[in-house]
């Protein structure tokens, strides 16, 4: 928990300015900006909202999706949040345009 906790910091003081809430969501900190969740943290790895126009750089980036396995040993694999490049979340601007790219999927897909 501590692991998460201090990533969850650390992606926060990378957003400054942003009103940034977290909570736990299914075993994971979620990141909501606005009320709308665009970024969890689980297992020492951040995973953004995507959509069909950013989930290309993800894939281009070797990403991968948010994936965890069921009680029932099965594996589930959540196609709308993708793990953040280690490139990315080392790098305050691209941090902070990736977020800013996850908030946008997670208001078009609050629309539908």
């Amino acid at each position: 928990m501590d692991e998460t906790r201090q990533l969850v910091d650390y992606c926060s003081d990378r957003l400054q300015g942003w009103d940034v809430q977290t909570r736990r969501l299914f075993g994971t900190t979620a990141l909501y900006r606005d009320g709308l969740v665009f970024a969890l943290v689980w297992r020492g790895a951040v995973y953004f909202k995507v959509d069909e126009q950013s989930r290309p750089a993800y894939a281009t980036a070797g990403a991968h999706p948010f994936t965890y396995t069921t009680r029932k040993g099965e594996v589930a694999v959540v196609g709308s949040y993708w793990e953040a490049p280690a490139e990315i979340v080392e790098d305050d601007a691209a941090f902070v345009a990736w977020a800013e790219r996850a908030c946008q999927a997670a208001r078009a897909s609050a629309k539908v």
